[in-house]
């Protein structure tokens, strides 16, 4: 309900959205044109995108505002719209409009009711990040994750800070109620180091001498930890059955276990890859680097794929479209004894039917005909 004078800025989000995929927009107001000039026009620049925005200035019927700076119940005129992300965000003007550069208001919520309300950010991935003013400590920064359909059932922990006026200076620190305990490498007292339960890395850079500094860097989709299973001794045996190639596989001895930065080449071993292209980089090598990395996979179904590597080595991939996916292909290969039936061909699709682990060969799509 604040007064936007010209170059200030100011940040819109239609609640009406679903918390976590609402369409938020950092905006500067750069003025407007006064009344009887020849198309007067409101302007504001779209700091995500570095455009322009020029709206046209038409002024409506005096409309009820039912709380800001005008009072409850006070009347002001609507002199027009942003249109952003399919929502309308309503412009009023504070001052006359007999000068450029005239004082505005702005439906930031697209509620069409101009209150108190924080408004809240939700930022290309998901994130939702509310500042709060608070008088007593200065301003809350609360980083959460809101949508439930973002991750599987442990829901990550709300990331606070404070910023407030220290020595001249703005400072950051972490809120004393926080429950994320941050690691400081023994060789760098400046920087501190954590995670959330979505996999959002958080990097709190805190020098003696400079303003504090925080980087979060907030996943398309939740990251979960990775295992990757490697040996020399993985033995293979492929027998025809009606033209399909049938590989059983056999008990792999484990030689290690390794994160995908530590395996330089993952053609040059053999091994069992867990997770996507998406979260995983070996797998993304062995499926040739798909643009897409969702590409193939669909909610419900986990993947057991075989790829042979022109050097004769292997790579099983156990993936699925979500985390809830991977673990019931990974719950196959571990049981594998149970379901060595079904585990024929070079691929296998995985899922859950009345909570049962079925495992059968990916259904064939056929081409529509034409006639």
């Amino acid at each position: 309900n604040r007064t936007i004078i010209k170059d200030d800025y100011f940040i819109i989000t239609d609640v009406s959205d679903t918390d976590g995929e609402r369409q938020s927009y950092a905006l500067r107001y750069r003025g407007a044109d006064k009344d009887g000039s020849d198309s007067p026009l409101l302007k504001f620049d779209d700091l995500g995108t570095g455009d322009r925005i020029e709206r046209p200035i038409s002024k409506a019927t005096t409309e009820t505002i039912v709380a800001g700076p005008f009072g409850t119940g006070t009347g002001a005129t609507k002199v027009g719209e942003l249109k952003l992300g399919g929502n309308t965000f309503n412009v009023y003007n504070v001052t006359a409009t007999a000068a450029d550069d005239f004082s505005i208001i702005v439906d930031l919520d697209a509620s069409t009711v101009i209150n108190n309300d924080v408004i809240p950010l939700n930022t290309k991935e998901g994130a939702r990040i509310d500042l709060v003013n608070n008088t007593a400590n200065g301003i809350k920064v609360n980083i959460t994750t809101p949508n439930t359909d973002d991750y599987d059932d442990l829901t990550p922990t709300q990331l606070k800070f404070d910023i407030n006026g220290s020595s001249g200076e703005v400072r950051m620190s972490e809120d004393v109620v926080s429950v994320h305990n941050f690691k400081t490498p023994e060789d760098d007292d400046d920087n501190a180091y954590g995670y959330t339960a979505m996999g959002a890395f958080v990097k709190f850079y805190t020098p003696s001498s400079d303003p504090n500094e925080l980087a979060v860097d907030y996943p398309k989709a939740q990251k979960t930890p990775l295992v990757y299973v490697t040996g020399k001794s993985a033995s293979f045996s492929e027998s025809e059955v009606t033209s399909t190639d049938a590989v059983t596989v056999q008990r792999i001895e484990v030689g290690a276990a390794k994160l995908a930065s530590e395996v330089s080449d993952i053609k040059a071993v053999n091994s069992i890859l867990v997770g996507g292209p998406c979260a995983n980089a070996g797998a993304a090598t062995v499926m040739g680097n798909p643009v897409d990395c969702a590409a193939g996979f669909e909610p419900g179904v986990g993947k057991i794929q075989l790829f042979e590597h022109a050097n004769g080595n292997v790579a099983m991939l156990v993936a699925g479209y979500s985390a809830v996916d991977t673990r019931n292909a990974a719950a196959v290969v571990a049981n594998y004894k149970d379901y060595k039936g079904q585990l024929k061909g070079m691929k296998v699709d995985v899922k859950k039917v009345n909570n049962q682990l079925t495992v059968a060969a990916p259904a064939v799509t056929v081409p529509a005909t034409t006639v």
